[in-house]
């Protein structure tokens, strides 16, 4: 049995993990600052928002089709940390093969999208906000993404002189 009633006032899940993947971008943008992108055109804080939305986005669905079935949060949070262990692998493999120093950047980026997503779209589907709360917290994460964009280099290269000059 499921302890699953529907509530047609509440989120829709697919809404969502797109909130928990906008939340999750924008603190791994923030945490991305002072890390060191091997490569700022391909790994900036506004690819990471586009990343972490589409995370979201695709377990907002997952949590759609899982949320009535008996053990749901358990399948979906194994789903998530069996999703952020094929994601670390991935980033592990392109940071040997082709981009090195990809995974001291975005391997804690990673595990800070997976767990916000994991964590919070279960969260949210249960609650009664409106939808147009969480295509606003999109619209931040976007610009916080597009504002940082450029500003990680520039913080990343502040420290190492900070810790060179001592």
């Amino acid at each position: 049995m499921t302890d699953y009633t529907y509530d047609p006032t509440s989120l829709n899940p697919i809404l969502s993990g797109l909130g928990a993947g906008a939340i999750g971008a924008i603190v791994a943008s923030l945490v991305s600052l002072p890390l060191s992108s091997p490569d700022e055109t391909v790994a900036n804080t506004l690819s990471v928002t586009v990343v972490s939305l589409l995370i979201g986005l695709a377990a907002g669905e997952l949590w759609r089709r899982l949320r009535a079935s008996n053990n749901a949060m358990r399948t979906f949070l194994w789903a998530q940390a069996g999703a952020l262990i094929i994601a670390l692998l991935a980033i592990t493999i392109v940071d040997r093969t082709f981009l090195g120093q990809l995974g001291p950047y975005a391997l804690p980026l990673a595990i800070i999208v997976f767990a916000s997503v994991a964590l919070l779209t279960p969260l949210l589907a249960g609650s009664h906000l409106p939808s147009w709360s969480i295509w606003l917290l999109v619209a931040v994460a976007l610009l916080v993404g597009a504002g940082l964009l450029g500003r990680g280099s520039e913080i990343a290269a502040a420290a190492v002189a900070m810790v060179t000059a001592q």
